[in-house]
């Protein structure tokens, strides 16, 4: 698997450059700024799977300023902030408006690796989560399947009928061309959709 990618953000040249070494060395692709102005502006292009940003920055944009347009471009991406002892007050409706976590300055590196790695797995999670419900929801109307060849169109045209049945279907056709999904898509689709759907390899 890739490297996870972490976009930094602190205004104090000298901890960005200790924290960006701490996560390089823990294995993390780093692109560090020193505004949350040019953070923002580059996000969609660096694409990170994390945001860890100081609180307090320099210019329009603030840490919170930039949790808020983050979650309000409908990007997936956690966000832990680094608060000193006077603004852990607001670091706190940070949290409870979406934010991961915080951290408060100065804080172990073990600590900051914990949280950063526990914020990536839960973000993991909902991403599959979200998957899965997306996958789900087009097998549910059969466009899951996608074709528009003649022999398509007919299994088509058959699923809907077949679902309703309680007879046993055979699903015939060469490696790779989707026999699973097919059954996948009758089995949301019947009366036993809320049993598991158990995918057993004969050839194996």
């Amino acid at each position: 698997m890739s490297k996870y990618k972490i976009m930094l953000v602190e205004d104090d040249t000298s901890l960005l450059e200790i924290a960006c070494h701490q996560l390089e060395t823990a294995g993390f692709e780093v692109s560090s700024y020193i505004s949350g102005v040019e953070a923002w502006k580059h996000i969609e292009d660096i694409s990170p799977h994390l945001v860890l940003t100081d609180l307090v920055l320099e210019g329009s944009i603030n840490g919170d300023e930039l949790l808020k347009k983050i979650q309000g471009s409908g990007l997936l991406i956690p966000v832990i902030l680094m608060t000193a002892n006077g603004t852990i007050e607001s670091a706190v409706d940070c949290v409870k408006a979406g934010a991961w976590n915080y951290l408060t300055k100065p804080f172990h590196w073990e600590d900051m690796l914990d949280q950063i790695n526990k914020a990536l797995k839960f973000t993991d999670l909902q991403k599959e989560n979200r998957r899965l419900k997306k996958l789900v929801g087009s097998y549910e109307d059969f466009n899951g399947i996608i074709g528009n060849s003649s022999a398509i169109i007919n299994v088509k045209k058959q699923l809907p009928r077949l679902a309703d049945s309680e007879a046993p279907v055979l699903i015939q056709g060469e490696s790779g061309t989707g026999k699973e999904l097919v059954a996948r898509c009758l089995h949301i689709n019947s009366r036993r959709k809320s049993g598991p759907f158990v995918a057993v390899n004969c050839g194996a």
